[in-house]
Formats: C-alpha cells, structure tokens, sequence
C-alpha cells in the first residue's frame, strides 16, 4: 500500500514539472527576441539599438504611438505573409540577411500608424525582396542602406513623402505625395508623386521600358540640383502642372515625345543637360525657359527648343564659367532673348538683347558660349619696392584668367625721419624712423640715444654742481688777504 502510494506521489511530480516545463518553454517563446543590434545612423555614423529579431512566422508587431526597432537576419523566405507595423518602425538590415517574402495580395510589408525607416549595417550587404507593396498610410518612408526590391514603394499620396538617402532601392514606381533622392542608388520605371520630386545627390535611373510611359514625373515642380540623372520613356523628364529646374548635377533625358516638359516652365542654371525628343521636341515649355548656366544640349527631330504658349519668351545667359549651349533649332517665330547686359557668341557673330529671327534660325547647331568682358581685380598692392598681384573676371559668368600676374613696385621709397628726439643729461634720446612718405612702410628703426650726463648750453647745471654762496666768498677773501701780503713783501724789499 504504502509503495503504490509512494509510486503514485513520484508520477503526479514528473507530471507537474513536465507541466511546468512545457508552460516556461510556451512563454519563453512567445517572449520577442531583442538583442542589441548595431547599425549605420542618417549621418553615417555607428550606432545601437535594441531591437526586436523579426520572424518569418509571425505577422503584427508593435503598438500604435510607440517607435519601434527590429533586425532582419539570416536567411528566410515566407510566402503568403503580410506583415503589419503599428508604430513607427525602424528596420535594420544586418549584413548578409537574405529575406524573400510572397503574397497574392497587394502589399507586403504595411506601416499602419506610423513612418517606415530602413537602415543597414557597416557593409551594408542585407537585403529585402518583396514580391508586393512596401507601403505606409500615415507617415513617411525613408531609406539609408541596404538593398530594397519591391513592385512600389508608397506612401500617403496626400501627405506622405519617400526619401531615399542610402542603399539600392530597385522598384516599378514609387507613390507619394513627395519623393526626395539625397544619395544611394534608385533604379525604377516611373514617379507618380503628386507633390514635388527633389533630386539632390545620389543615382537615379527611370526607363520605361520599350519607352511606354513618361520616366521621371511629378504632378507639381521637379528639382535636380545634383547626383546623376538618366531617365528615358515617352517623356524623359515632366512636371504635369509645375516647373522643372536644374541647378547641378548630371540630367540625360530622353523621350519618344518629348525631353524634357514643364508645363509651368523650365529653368537650367547650372549642371550638365542633355535633353533629347527623338520624335518632337527635346525642350517644350508652356511657360518661359530660362538657361543662364550649365552646359546644355537640347536636340529633337521637330525643334530642340519649343516655348509651347503664347507670349513664352527663351531667355538665354551666361551666369556660371564654362556655360555652353547646344540647340539643334528654335520653334520659328519663338520670341528669344540675350540677358540684359551679357553677350553671347557662337564663335562667328555675337548676340545680345531680343534676337532677330535671321538670328534665332542661324543658331541651329551652334555653341553659344559667353563673350567676356573682362576687367581686372587686385589681388594684392603692390608698394614702393614690393610687386602686388591681379587677375582679370568676366562681369558677366565670373570666369577668370591671368591669375597671379604681377603689379610691378611703384619704385624706390622716399624716406623721411620721423619720431627723432635729442637726448639730454638725464633722458635718452631717439634717432627717429626712416619712413617712406608715399607708401608708410618703414624701412629702418631708429636706436636709442644714452643721456649725455652734461648740460647743454641752454640748459641750466644741475644745484649740486655749483659751488655754495659761503664757499665762494671765503676762498675770495683768503685770495685777497694772500695778494696784500704778497704785495707788502714786494714793497719791503
């Protein structure tokens, strides 16, 4: 009895801790894996995190109103996954992570209430290929490294903006309100942005293919003021209802149509352009053009420049060194225009102020280049027996040349004394500085002069050297009574 019991207490206490065991593991798993994870930061720098390891398996992560770090690592492939993100989301690709994830649906990866931001460590090796969307609805979405592949990357078309700062991001389109390429690589085929598109640095690359589409587009202004720009399709670059503009940066656009439009007008001032309508226009503008800087090649079949409204003028100038223009032709009739006080040449003739016809059509082909009007600048006076330095400027686009030519010196100093003083018994006194009257250099300082330790003739001897009243009187009467004697000796005699 006694044993059975015994026998009976050791099952009932294997049976708990089995209970117990399988419960810890069941929590253990359901507790997130978070680590600390280093990472490269927006400014390049290393940094850490704690960050939550991010499963295939599993689907919803975070709260709304937190931010949130996680890590992709490893290898993984999941299919039919959706995952969803409700807070702002921070995502660091690890070196060498490898993740695929497939779904029939429309997105894969959802931010729900807040901006997605991925961010790669030191190689920058890690990798996402999605086979849906990367899409938030109620932030932004900005990328700093790694490489990111997805049909869109969208965020709210009404609010949301795309940057893109680091990393490869290889897509179909992106989808915002806004989209911002300050660095790293964008390999796509078309912008559907109702906002602004900012090219600032980085690559960018849009074809369409088999020239379908328009490449690089936006509903309101398109900006390039830097990095690398190739974008061919039916248009190459176009703003629907804005202006496009170009400070910097390298812009090769071509398109079956059109080259480059800008429905509100387009602006060139500085940059390397080149603009090509393989079957019309290469510029085409409803609004004025304006080119006063960069190089720019504007050619197509119909017209290489194309003021496509009423009363819109081509204003050319020359405001940066270097500046040089191409144009295969003008639109006939175009109403173009030399900037007020600057003069174009081709080499041939020279053209300012409102251009004739004649001279409009005689352009086709041509290189206008600035003609300088040079004056010099003094980098340096030169002096009585010192050189100075000069170099000329262009007032019209700045340019230099001559730099470091020499000012001969004015010639030999005409000296004078200055600050000369005379020394006395008790002062010292001062030679005086040899200065030259025309340019103020001095050219030799005075030495000082010790006191003489003697009166001089206008000056009175000092109390101590003259002799006391009572002396004086004493030696004259002991020199009188010593005469007499000597002259009642005599008399004796």
């Amino acid at each position: 009895m006694k044993k059975r019991w015994i026998q009976k207490s050791v099952s009932l206490i294997l049976c708990l801790l089995l209970s117990l065991s399988a419960f810890a593991l069941s929590a253990a798993a359901a507790e997130p894996n978070v680590k600390t994870v280093a990472y490269i930061d927006e400014n390049g720098e290393p940094q850490t995190a704690q960050a939550t390891v991010i499963t295939p398996d599993q689907t919803t992560y975070g709260a709304a109103g937190e931010t949130n770090w996680y890590v992709i690592e490893g290898e993984a492939e999941s299919s039919n996954t959706i995952m969803t993100f409700d807070a702002v989301s921070n995502f660091i690709l690890a070196d060498n992570a490898a993740w695929t994830i497939t779904n029939t649906a429309s997105f894969n990866i959802i931010g729900t209430a807040g901006s997605l931001n991925f961010f790669a460590q030191k190689n920058g090796s890690g990798s996402l290929t999605l086979s849906n969307r990367l899409f938030t609805d109620s932030g932004n979405v900005a990328i700093y490294g790694g490489t990111i592949t997805t049909p869109a990357v969208q965020a709210n078309m009404n609010s949301g903006t795309v940057f893109v700062y680091g990393g490869v991001i290889r897509t179909e389109s992106f989808y915002s309100k806004d989209l911002l390429v300050a660095g790293g690589e964008v390999h796509t085929q078309t912008t559907n942005c109702k906002g602004t598109v900012t090219v600032s640095g980085g690559t960018v690359e849009a074809l369409q293919p088999n020239n379908g589409y328009m490449a690089l587009i936006s509903e309101g202004d398109l900006v390039i003021s830097g990095g690398e720009v190739t974008s061919s399709g039916a248009f190459g670059l176009r703003s629907n209802t804005g202006s496009v503009t170009i400070t910097g940066g390298t812009v090769v656009a071509e398109g079956t149509s059109m080259g480059i439009s800008g429905r509100a007008g387009i602006s060139i001032s500085g940059g390397t352009v080149t603009a090509t309508g393989t079957n019309t226009m290469g510029l085409i503008s409803g609004g004025p053009i304006t080119i006063t800087g960069g190089t720019v090649n504007a050619t197509g079949r119909t017209f290489g420049v194309y003021p496509n409204a009423e009363g819109a003028v081509v204003t050319l100038g020359a405001d940066r060194p270097g500046s040089s223009y191409t144009f295969s032709s003008f639109l006939p009739g175009a109403v173009v225009s030399v900037k007020q006080g600057q003069t174009l040449t081709d080499g041939e003739a020279d053209y300012s102020g409102e251009l004739t016809d004649e001279q409009v059509a005689a352009l086709a082909g041509k290189t206008l280049v600035c003609k300088h009007a040079w004056s010099w600048v003094t980098d340096s006076e030169a002096g009585c027996g010192e050189a100075g330095v000069k170099h000329e400027v262009c007032a019209s686009c700045g340019a230099t040349q001559n730099k470091n030519t020499v000012i001969p010196a004015t010639g030999a100093h005409i000296t004078n004394i200055v600050n000369a003083k005379e020394a006395t018994a008790t002062e010292d006194g001062y030679t005086g500085d040899e200065v030259c009257t025309v340019c103020g250099q001095t050219i030799k300082t005075g030495e000082t002069i010790p006191a003489t330790g003697e009166p001089t003739p206008d000056e009175p001897a000092n109390e101590e050297s003259r002799p006391a009243k009572g002396d004086f009187f004493s030696k004259l009467f002991a020199w009188l009574i010593e005469l007499f004697r000597m002259f009642t000796r005599w008399v004796q005699k």
